[in-house]
């Protein structure tokens, strides 16, 4: 088949690009065995997306014994897409990525403006389209921007509207939609830690996992699943949020109106919370010596020194912490039957070895031993890097829907007919998600 041929759509075609897009590079044996089909098969269905312009021959990639296989990725070389991660405190980070998950030249990779918390409240949208907008010009010669991808702290519907952001104090925001219609450039939205579990299962630790638990225990506490390759959010764009876990029904009252939320106890906030008050209480202990008895200096990282140094208080809140969040991955191990969970955030960095440690031992105490046996339980590989890998991905995937949609309505061919190749690429990425 040559590139004046009209490209026959079948449902292969369709799976083939499917997995282009969810992973950078591909060689054509592991795509024969995610597929199950024959190389021959794969090596004729991706000849006819290359031809389509669609996909691209990145060229030899390691050898693995015999010949050099041939790597296969989509095509955009020179296409760059600006990631913006919204910090809760209203801190604004712009990265460069081209479509492949390289950041871009070290002049230009990275830009952090640490913005007021009330701009942003102010005018999100505005305040992210004048950063994209300022940096744009950074990018060297022949790369463009090709659209944007925001990182969202707070839950974020697959539309891309904000529907609820309590760090931000935001609720019902067409981010999406609004940015798009500012910067005319095509743009995709997520929840920071769907974005990282999404990005942990494409290009980190996680890509051999049908059934990917992400934890993220920082400023609170949020998961992140991943089943069968695709990003679960729920009915309502909601799922997740385990930092409202009831732990204790008589517990301390939860900003959300509840009571013993896992939040309350096993984050951040949480656990500096409770620290604090073995300082005001015990005037004996290594937390107070290290803070000089001062509540406004107790921090993570001194509640981890006083652990460390035996401070047997600080441990005791440390381990209860751990046991309550151990006690709700165990139930998530019953329901869900993961097979990986990958555990990130200030609250496992606080110290790696004993955070795993604890949260095996409560998996294992608690699960089913059917559940528990096909269970891994690790560190998250990627770490702060995995939320913007993800939020690629997202537009990756995204991207190659509205593609597909496209050369599905036109029969293979672009406008008035044209056979498929890089004018209708062109025209669909003009016209990508075209109600923004």
């Amino acid at each position: 088949m040559t590139s004046r041929q009209a490209l026959r759509l079948t449902s292969r075609h369709r799976r083939l690009f499917e997995l282009l897009a969810r992973r950078p590079v591909w060689t054509r044996w592991e795509l024969a065995q995610v597929t199950g089909w024959s190389a021959a098969t794969v090596w004729q269905l991706s000849r006819d997306l290359v031809n389509a312009g669609l996909v691209r021959v990145e060229g030899p990639g390691p050898s693995r014994g015999g010949r050099r296989p041939l790597l296969f990725s989509l095509a955009g070389d020179d296409e760059y897409l600006a990631v913006v991660r919204v910090g809760g405190a209203g801190r604004l980070e712009l990265r460069w990525y081209n479509m492949e998950g390289r950041r871009g030249a070290p002049s230009c990779d990275r830009v952090v403006v640490p913005a007021e918390a009330a701009e942003v409240q102010k005018g999100l949208v505005a305040t992210l389209a004048h950063l994209v907008d300022a940096q744009r010009s950074t990018l060297p010669p022949p790369a463009r921007v090709v659209g944007v991808a925001v990182i969202l702290p707070g839950l974020v519907d697959r539309e891309g509207r904000l529907l609820f952001s309590s760090p931000l104090g935001l609720r019902e925001v067409p981010v999406a939609a609004e940015l798009g219609r500012l910067l005319h450039l095509p743009v995709v939205c997520g929840n920071d830690v769907d974005l990282a579990a999404l990005g942990e299962s494409r290009w980190g630790g996680a890509r051999a996992a049908r059934r990917l638990l992400y934890l993220w225990a920082d400023q609170g506490i949020g998961l992140g699943m991943v089943f069968d390759g695709e990003l679960y959010l729920g009915s309502r764009s909601s799922a997740g949020e385990l930092g409202h876990f009831t732990v204790d029904p008589s517990g301390a009252p939860c900003r959300c109106g509840n009571r013993g939320c896992l939040g309350m106890t096993a984050s951040e906030p949480g656990l500096v919370g409770q620290a604090s008050r073995l300082v005001w209480v015990d005037q004996q202990t290594e937390l107070r010596r290290l803070t000089g008895g001062d509540l406004n200096r107790v921090s993570l990282a001194q509640l981890a020194q006083a652990v460390a140094a035996g401070d047997h208080l600080a441990g005791q809140v440390v381990d209860q912490a751990l046991d309550h969040l151990g006690l709700a991955l165990a139930n998530l191990v019953n329901l869900l039957g993961p097979d990986l969970i990958l555990v990130a955030g200030s609250v496992f960095w606080m110290d790696p070895e004993r955070v795993l440690h604890r949260l095996q031992e409560a998996v294992d105490s608690h699960s089913l031993p059917f559940f528990r046996e096909g269970v891994r339980l690790e560190p998250a590989p990627l770490g702060e890097e995995a939320r913007f890998l993800g939020a690629v991905s997202l537009f990756r995937e995204q991207l190659a829907g509205a593609l597909w949609s496209a050369l599905t309505a036109t029969g293979g061919k672009g406008e008035g007919g044209k056979e498929v190749g890089d004018e209708v690429v062109r025209v669909v990425r003009g016209d990508f998600f075209a109600d923004q």
